[in-house]
């Protein structure tokens, strides 16, 4: 297995930062986020020359590793062509149409539905939609599921925790917005859509994250959204969102095109290079075989995890320790090169550059270092 070099180098630099957030990351003689130098591929570095197999790769958005070279040509390419957004261009028909064919497996020309929306980030996607809601009279609420639910666009509205979903919770609201994670999926999501549903409520996922895309996928009821937000992951990491409007949607299409065209077009015209990026990565995509490629490659990389260890849905492994062992074993598994996501709610994530004889290695490494951290732990 690897041997960590220290973090002596790393630790200097955040005591020399002075900046608070830089500080919160060190915890005792281990840091909860490596100071990172540069990354490639599958790996992390950083100043103190330890390599790291990331696991995190940004919440997931880095589908194809760091600094693949398909995603930073082209984005170099066409910043030189114009950085500022708030400009029409004729990518948004051509990424349109390849967002409907890839994400919503929608082959045939006639299918295609013409309500994709591009943003500068997902949280102005999702704000936007937020507001567009509030201007046409609209109640919204969200399905609460665990603490990071917090985060992004849907503060500050209505909680609707997930065991008490139901008619009545539902009465004084007209849209609910769900995100699918270890939770939230299955049957107990398709109950809480038959529940909107059936009682004409318009429904929303916050897919802004690729875990919440895959769990949304693996529902066959994934064609009863109405209104879904995805996030930087469909643009290989760089700031970005989206919106796709059903077109038979309870909420109407043309006050949403008008509202959106006129008080939004700095955010919703994005930057050239970024609907350039977008596109390329989503050709990636296609030519590695498609997000079912990817989720392929996770559930055999989880089923090489011990399932002592490990909870799977949906193809994503999630730890499964308890009794707040996680920022323990998290630093145990930065020592030996292995970088987890800092949050125990996140699932561990990979890209198509982590390849199959690195993530057998590393299932092996993985479960032998949770052997000995439980069998001293006892």
């Amino acid at each position: 297995m690897y041997t960590s070099n220290g973090f002596e180098t790393g630790r200097r630099i955040i005591q020399k930062s002075k900046s608070p957030l830089l500080s919160s990351i060190q915890a005792g003689d281990v840091p909860i986020l490596p100071v990172v130098k540069r990354g490639k591929g599958p790996y992390l570095y950083d100043y103190d020359k330890n390599r790291y197999v990331d696991f995190f790769l940004a919440r997931g958005s880095l589908l194809f590793g760091h600094a693949h070279p398909g995603i930073t040509t082209i984005m170099k390419s066409w910043i030189n062509k114009g950085y500022t957004g708030g400009y029409p261009t004729v990518s948004h028909g051509m990424l349109a149409q390849l967002m409907d064919a890839i994400l919503l497996m929608n082959r045939s020309p006639q299918d295609f539905t013409g309500s994709w929306f591009f943003f500068n980030s997902s949280f102005d996607a999702g704000s936007t939609f937020l507001e567009l809601l509030h201007m046409l009279g609209m109640k919204a609420a969200y399905v609460f599921d665990e603490n990071k639910s917090m985060r992004s666009w849907r503060r500050g509205l209505t909680q609707v925790p997930i065991e008490d979903v139901d008619a009545r919770a539902l009465q004084s609201v007209d849209c609910l917005i769900l995100r699918y994670s270890k939770r939230v999926s299955g049957s107990a999501a398709l109950d809480l859509l038959k529940i909107c549903k059936s009682l004409g409520k318009i429904v929303i996922t916050d897919e802004t994250e690729f875990a919440s895309f895959i769990h949304a996928s693996a529902l066959n009821g994934a064609d009863e959204i109405d209104i879904r937000v995805f996030g930087t992951w469909l643009s290989g990491g760089i700031d970005f969102g989206v919106v796709n409007l059903k077109k038979d949607s309870l909420l109407n299409l043309d006050a949403a095109l008008k509202y959106i065209a006129t008080k939004h077009s700095g955010i919703a015209f994005p930057a050239l290079y970024k609907m350039k990026t977008a596109f390329r990565f989503l050709k990636m995509v296609e030519s590695a075989g498609g997000f079912a490629a990817l989720q392929e490659k996770l559930e055999h990389f989880a089923s090489m995890l011990d399932p002592s260890f490990f909870e799977t849905v949906d193809g994503f492994s999630y730890s499964a320790t308890q009794n707040g062992e996680y920022p323990s074993l998290h630093a145990q598994l930065l020592q030996h090169g292995v970088l987890f996501p800092v949050d125990q709610a996140d699932p561990l994530f990979i890209s198509f550059a982590h390849n199959g004889d690195l993530l057998k290695k590393n299932a092996v490494d993985i479960n032998t270092i949770l052997t000995h951290f439980f069998d001293k732990s006892l």
